[in-house]
């Protein structure tokens, strides 16, 4: 908490990852969400409590997420809770767009297209960035 609150009163952008299946800590995460403080919180699946992946912003399964294997190990557990959220949607859409304008940009024109290419996959970097 307190360095979310430095970081807060300094008026700069805090993120707060926790790695955890521990329930105990939604509370202290839901009072971060407060302070508006984005915070992520990556588990192992099958074994997060629900009050854990409802007080975070954005929720990571270790294995499926992080890893990129199948859950093989979640034998008689929870479901996967879905971790595709609206931020992670208008990131993925914002990437789409500026890919399809880079596209047309490089098939049609030479001379300022590689600035505007520049110009636009810095733009998608930066929404990416602040939808986490």
């Amino acid at each position: 908490m307190h360095f979310a609150i430095t970081r807060i009163s300094r008026a700069q952008a805090v993120c707060v990852v926790l790695m955890t299946n521990d329930g105990d800590y939604a509370y202290m995460l839901s009072r971060l969400r407060d302070l508006q403080v984005k915070v992520v919180v990556v588990y192992l699946a099958g074994h997060a409590a629900d009050a854990l992946l409802h007080a975070c912003d954005h929720a990571f399964s270790w294995r499926a997420d992080v890893l990129m294997v199948g859950e093989g190990g979640n034998e008689g557990g929870s479901p996967e809770p879905p971790v595709a959220t609206a931020a992670h949607a208008a990131a993925a859409n914002s990437r789409a767009k500026a890919s399809a304008k880079a596209k047309r940009l490089e098939s049609g024109q030479s001379g300022g297209a590689k600035a505007e290419k520049q110009r636009l996959r810095r733009w998608a970097e930066r929404q990416v960035a602040g939808a986490i």
